[in-house]
């Protein structure tokens, strides 16, 4: 059984349709990309998937469980952690408020304790800036605060969206090796990304969305090397 599986998950803004029966499945310990245009539905995949935004039909499934009647924040509990676009950090609190947040669903001390660790050993700058309040940090900072933030809700399945956006490229792949550290440690990743060539070369497998619909799936390397990806997303071809 897939860790996280849609079937045919449709999704509305007022009248217009975003989502157009999205069928996709994660496994346990993979790291799975959904590529496309702005406008293609990924975003509105994720918000689905975290209930954030109710699909009109279709079914969300997480580790068999139906999300339909689940509030978003026990889909948290449930495992299940969202990073949102536009890291939306709270500006006023400092950096180790902000991930005190992230664990507002535990209560374990301790292991709180192990992951503060943890955040601050993938991100030192983090470590540095602790006492400073968010919305003093540059951009490259604030999305290694807003993934920190997710890690301590202690993730099974993290949904990272767009996650290099604006960002300097030493930062980019920066984060991009945090992913993958993540994945390594055993968190499973679905992974929006307008950096097409990055995020296929980390993930496992992929799928292509446009205007609402899954047009392409496959191995992540294969979508790599196929010419319409390339050509439309990559700049070749």
């Amino acid at each position: 059984m897939a860790l996280l599986e849609l079937r045919d998950v449709r999704a509305k803004y007022g009248a217009i349709e975003a989502l157009k029966g999205i069928s996709l499945t994660v496994e346990a310990g993979e790291i799975v990309t959904l590529i496309g245009a702005n406008g293609a539905g990924k975003t509105t995949t994720l918000t689905s998937i975290s209930g954030l935004h109710k699909p009109s039909s279709g079914h969300v499934l997480f580790d068999g469980q139906d999300l339909a009647a689940v509030p978003p924040h026990d889909i948290v509990r449930l495992g299940l952690v969202h990073s949102p676009e536009g890291r939306r950090v709270f500006a006023r609190m400092t950096v180790a408020e902000n991930l005190e947040m992230g664990a507002y669903t535990r209560s374990d001390k301790t292991a709180i304790r192990v992951d503060f660790e943890r955040v601050y050993e993938l991100f030192p700058v983090l470590l540095e800036r602790k006492t400073q309040p968010a919305g003093t940090l540059s951009g490259g900072e604030q999305q290694m605060l807003a993934v920190g933030r997710a890690m301590m809700s202690k993730p099974r399945l993290l949904l990272l969206d767009e996650p290099s956006l604006g960002l300097a490229p030493l930062i980019v792949a920066r984060i991009f090796q945090v992913i993958q550290a993540l994945n390594e440690q055993g968190v499973t990743i679905l992974l929006v990304e307008q950096n097409a060539r990055m995020a296929l070369r980390i993930a496992h497998r992929a799928y292509v969305l446009e205007t609402g619909e899954v047009t392409m799936t496959g191995p992540a390397a294969d979508v790599l090397a196929d010419p319409r990806v390339q050509a439309a997303y990559l700049g070749e071809g």
